[in-house]
């Protein structure tokens, strides 16, 4: 299509305008810019599917490697993705359970939502890991060789594909009403992810390198720093959000 620069005539063709013998302009450069217009979100929302495409990939090929040997070598942001992958996992499992459990009572179930759940249990998990990793930290700091807060969080992250597998082995369970086996694994889950892992972490620390102060006394600290730092945070909740699904409960 092309208009007159005079009159705005419009027809299909020519160089002249029909009408009063203007010149005609063209609208196809227009067209063009519409169209690239239109195509650039198309291919940048490509380009994200395509880069979330890749990244999974790699976290499916570092997630197999580290179960396979899960003391090998982990990077910050894979780390972080096992740990939230972890949480929601563990918050799904536990929501499936008492959802199962409380909706062959009488008046149905009438337990917290999802949302809810998914919110106190990742704060609360977060403050877990934040506190065993400040320990961890604060004692390497003094008795070993000194590691940076995100190196101690890398560290942690790189063993959690074992929690993973047992949550994700929970949930399967939890949907073929196999109850009892389902809790036991992922409590298990949670015993490995929140207790051995930063012991483990702390021990492995304190065997490669120490400062000359036997390690037992070290590792005393260690579990002293973690009482403390649970005492508070232990106080902070119980009057926090987690009491309210308690009181949900009851």
């Amino acid at each position: 299509m092309k208009t007159c620069s005079a009159c705005g005539h419009v027809q299909n063709d020519g160089n002249f305008c029909g009408k009063c013998g203007g010149k005609l302009e063209s609208h196809a450069g227009e067209q063009t810019a519409a169209a690239v217009q239109t195509e650039q979100p198309i291919q940048q929302n490509s380009e994200q599917l395509e880069k979330i495409k890749e990244q999974s990939k790699m976290y499916l090929g570092y997630f197999v490697r580290q179960l396979k040997s899960p003391s090998g070598q982990s990077d910050m942001r894979n780390s972080l993705i096992s740990i939230g992958l972890y949480i929601l996992l563990t918050v799904v499992a536990v929501y499936t359970l008492i959802k199962n459990l409380l909706s062959n009572s009488y008046f149905g179930y009438m337990g917290p939502s999802f949302f809810q759940i998914l919110i106190y249990a990742t704060i609360f998990f977060v403050l877990l890991i934040v506190i065993s990793a400040a320990a961890v930290f604060i004692t390497s700091m003094l008795f070993s060789e000194n590691l940076k807060f995100t190196e101690v969080i890398t560290k942690f992250g790189g063993y959690y594909v074992i929690p993973i597998v047992l949550t994700a082995f929970g949930i399967i369970l939890s949907l073929i009403k196999s109850y009892t086996i389902a809790g036991m694994s992922i409590y298990l889950g949670l015993i490995i992810a929140f207790g051995l892992i930063p012991v483990f972490v702390m021990i492995r620390q304190l065997s490669l390198k120490s400062k000359g102060i036997d390690s037992f006394y070290a590792y005393l600290f260690y579990l002293v720093i973690n009482v403390i730092f649970g005492i508070i945070i232990g106080l902070f909740i119980a009057d926090s959000a987690i009491g309210e699904i308690i009181d949900t409960f009851n």
